[in-house]
């Protein structure tokens, strides 16, 4: 997993609604629905890594692409 520093203003008033990444949010799920999106397209994970590269500036390594793409649809799976 890639590190990622966010920098905000305090809000004395607590008004600030994030964007991008909620309060209290620790994983950004939306980077892992396009993940899941562009393999089913057919990229490859370094293919994937390198346009989150270009697109975003993110460093996302070809593992935790691999990871979202193989592990993510079977983990929600239900057993019944």
């Amino acid at each position: 997993h890639g590190h990622l520093e966010v920098c905000t203003l305090r809000d004395r008033n607590g008004t600030f609604e994030p964007q991008l990444v909620g309060k209290r949010q620790t994983r950004w799920t939306e980077f892992d629905d396009q993940i899941l999106a562009l393999y089913a397209k057919g990229m490859s994970t370094r293919d994937i890594t390198a346009a989150f590269s270009e697109m975003y500036g993110a460093d996302v390594s070809p593992m935790r692409t691999t990871a979202v793409a193989v592990i993510a649809p079977y983990s929600s799976a239900t057993c019944g």
